[in-house]
């Protein structure tokens, strides 16, 4: 053998056959251990199989990790080894050729084989004997072949196991995705999060804790992984000793590699490390305006390996999404706050206070409980309002929220059903003295001074008190009881409390003879309409008009909408009104048009009976037909209740109102049930804004970042918005700014008969 070759010798152990062949099964193990592999994995597997290929003492394989060799897997007998393996390495990597120890001692067989796929090198083995055995040699044509293979080998894992890393990625992040777009509920959405974070970066257990809106205490804790057994719920004060109280403090990510003592932590957290079998931990912090509003902690164990900046910018991504997941929580917490409540004093409004009065009253009929309910309304309220303006006004509602959360029990329910008219509840009472005894207490509360702009005032209430199950247990009964009683307590002369008896009975004939006399206008030609003006903000001009029903009662005179519309309801009226108003309102619209007078689209309010009504479509077209007005010209307004009572047939009808041309609103948006995900899913063209949006602008606690929302809501889904209730300039200022379509309100123009 010429002087400096190394060459082939292959050993042969008893059993194994010619060399050809154990070379062959060799490579053919090799490549099997090489499917659906992980680099990591086939590190063992080439060692081993090398050494007993080669009948050598030991093999040590290293690859190259952060600027230098590093030992990743070894077989058989392992001395240390002696001066000049570094070079032999690298000498190796660069020659992509066997390289003998030169220096080693005489006794000793060492090579160092370069393992390549045919561009670059994927590392070097170390190869060894120690005497009795044979030298073993290692021939430049086999260095090549088991070189090449070794190395082609381990690239090849190598590219699964990135296909594979990314492909969990890509899952993760498409997963929770999915949650999101599905409008799934918070913690469905955080729990999937922090179950991808775990399976993403193959960690062995993750935590996502949420906070709530103080930011101080814990208000969701979500875990995942196999060792998710060992996180244990902490308060806010015990995250604040550790890593995440670090990653609150500066508001960006932290990671803590195994191993090493982390001085952002308290001695204590770093003793329960220990405990814990914690390795490397990251914590990355959950932003949403501005602020971190929770934290995700992903561990592994000591002997699992640390973090990669790959990893780490998966787990950002899916923070990011956990992060639009809470404020999407706490917005839609906003939002039906704002269904549910009076904007301005924090109390039940009266579609809420309506639902617990009718809860109270079932409980009451099943448990022979008593109970009450006060009606009280403010004395010379509008005084108030005219003498001192609507601020004074306004906070002097607001205050008397806060005065009867003052007087009542904790589980009493209390409500604002009007301008200056509240309510209180009392479900659970010894008897109707109790009842009386608390409506002093209320009356007395505000009887006590008011000071505004160091001026006293001072104030009465009219209270109106019902009790059930003596008057009833029905929620509009009691209401109608309580109602009369306050309006006896204001012809006595006000502040006074009036306890509602069977005289008051005398309103339900009222109901009565109004249901009657209501079929005969239907009939008679007793119904007219007024219509009201929707006005572009930008330009003043029309955009639409709304036609309103109006009933003049030949006795009684003028009845409002709000008492006759529910009574249709009651008598089975509202198909046969419904009608009526859809076509007397397109016929006007077309006498406009042919009179040249532009005054927008015709706009109808529809009923959720006629929505609900298979005919409901066939009665839009004949409206339509028998009027001659064109589709376009029609705007059908419906309520989110309406839309949402069987939400798969109304979105089918309302298709095929829009398949005729004519466009639909969803009217009353924020004070109904919709969520953005049913929204996304009407086929609607315009929103229109609750008035309690822009009754809520100069509110202590104002409105207008959730008006904000819900226009940049409608924009995303490309929808007209229309913001209802404009009753001041500085409202409609206010509203033009948001960038709202239109409007609609007294300031802009009240109903008016169709010859005014």
């Amino acid at each position: 053998m010429p002087e400096g070759e190394v060459g082939v010798t292959v050993g042969q152990p008893s059993g194994e056959g010619a060399p050809a062949q154990r070379l062959a099964r060799t490579l053919t193990r090799l490549a099997r251990a090489a499917e659906g592999g992980t680099a990591e994995a086939m590190y063992g597997p080439v060692c081993l199989e090398t050494r007993q290929l080669l009948a050598c003492s030991g093999v040590r394989l290293y690859v190259w990790r952060e600027g230098d060799w590093a030992q990743v897997d070894q077989s058989g007998f392992l001395p240390d080894l002696p001066p000049g393996w570094s070079e032999a390495l690298a000498r190796a990597e660069v020659g992509r050729q066997p390289v003998p120890w030169p220096d080693g001692p005489a006794d000793l067989s060492h090579v160092a084989l370069p393992l390549h796929d045919g561009q670059a090198v994927q590392g070097v083995l170390l190869v060894w004997n120690v005497p009795p055995r044979n030298r073993a040699l290692v021939s430049e044509e086999l260095g090549d072949v088991l070189g090449v293979f070794l190395g082609t080998a381990l690239r090849a894992a190598q590219l699964h196991g990135d296909l594979s890393d990314e492909l969990r990625r890509v899952r993760a992040l498409y997963d929770v995705s999915r949650a999101l777009a599905g409008a799934g509920r918070r913690e469905e959405v955080l729990q999937t999060v922090v179950e991808r974070a775990v399976q993403a970066v193959g960690a062995d257990r993750a935590s996502l804790v949420a906070f709530d809106m103080t930011g101080h205490e814990v208000d969701a804790w979500h875990v995942a992984g196999p060792g998710a057994a060992q996180v244990q719920r902490v308060t806010f004060e015990e995250l604040w000793e550790g890593l995440s109280g670090w990653v609150l403090r500066e508001g960006r990510p932290a990671l803590s590699p195994r191993g090493e003592p982390d001085s952002r932590e308290s001695s204590a957290v770093q003793a329960t490390r220990s405990e814990t079998e914690c390795g490397c931990v990251a914590v990355l912090p959950l932003h949403s305006g501005g602020v971190v509003v929770g934290t995700l902690t992903v561990i592994n164990r000591p002997n699992q390996r640390d973090f990669s900046p790959a990893d780490l910018a998966l787990l950002q991504s899916l923070v990011d999404q956990a992060a639009v997941a809470i404020e999407q929580g706490r917005l839609q917490g906003q939002l039906v706050h704002l269904a549910w409540h009076d904007p301005l004093t924090g109390l039940l409004n009266r579609a809420h206070f309506e639902d617990e009065l009718q809860a109270a009253l079932a409980a009451a009929g099943t448990s022979e409980t008593t109970g009450a309910l006060l009606l009280v309304d403010l004395d010379g309220f509008k005084h108030v309002n005219d003498s001192h303006g609507h601020p004074a006004g306004d906070a002097l509602l607001h205050e008397v929220g806060q005065r009867l959360r003052r007087t009542v029990r904790e589980d009493d329910v209390l409500g604002r059903l009007g301008a200056d008219e509240f309510a209180v509840l009392l479900p659970r009472l010894a008897g109707e003295a109790d009842a009386l005894r608390v409506a002093d207490r209320v009356s007395a509360a505000l009887r006590a001074p008011w000071s505004f702009g160091g001026q006293a005032l001072h104030l009465t209430a009219s209270i109106g008190v019902s009790v059930f199950p003596d008057d009833g247990l029905d929620a509009g009964t009691l209401l109608g009881r309580a109602g009369l009683a306050v309006d006896h307590a204001k012809q006595g002369g006000r502040n006074a409390i009036v306890r509602a008896t069977a005289r008051f009975g005398q309103e339900a004939l009222r109901r009565t003879r109004l249901v009657t006399d209501l079929h005969a206008a239907l009939r008679g030609g007793g119904l007219t309409l007024h219509y009201q003006p929707l006005l572009e903000l930008e330009t003043g001009a029309p955009w639409a008009t709304e036609a309103l029903l109006r009933w003049t009662h030949p006795v009684l005179g003028p009845v409002s909408p709000a008492e006759f519309v529910p009574l249709a309801e009651e008598g089975g009226l509202m198909l046969d009104l419904g009608a009526w108003v859809l076509r007397a309102a397109c016929a006007q619209a077309r006498r406009w048009l042919d009179a040249g007078e532009y005054r927008g689209r015709m706009s109808v309010n529809v009923s959720a009976v006629q929505l609900a009504h298979p005919g409901f479509v066939d009665g839009v077209e004949t409206a339509l037909r028998e009027s001659g007005l064109p589709p376009e010209a029609l705007m059908l307004e419906l309520t989110e209740t309406a839309a949402l009572r069987d939400l798969d047939a109304s979105r089918a009808r309302m298709a095929q109102v829009r398949e005729l041309g004519v466009w639909l609103a969803l009217d009353d948006f924020g004070a109904g049930q919709a969520n953005l995900h049913q929204l996304a899913h009407l086929p609607v063209d315009v929103l229109k804004v609750d008035r309690s949006f822009t009754a809520g602008l100069d509110a202590p606690r104002s409105t207008r970042p959730l008006l904000q929302a819900a226009v940049g809501m409608a924009r995303g889904l490309q929808l007209c918005v229309v913001v209802e209730g404009i009753e001041t300039a500085e409202q409609l200022e206010e509203i033009r700014a948001l960038g709202c379509d239109a409007g609609q309100g007294y300031f802009l123009g009240r109903p008016q008969p169709a010859e005014a």
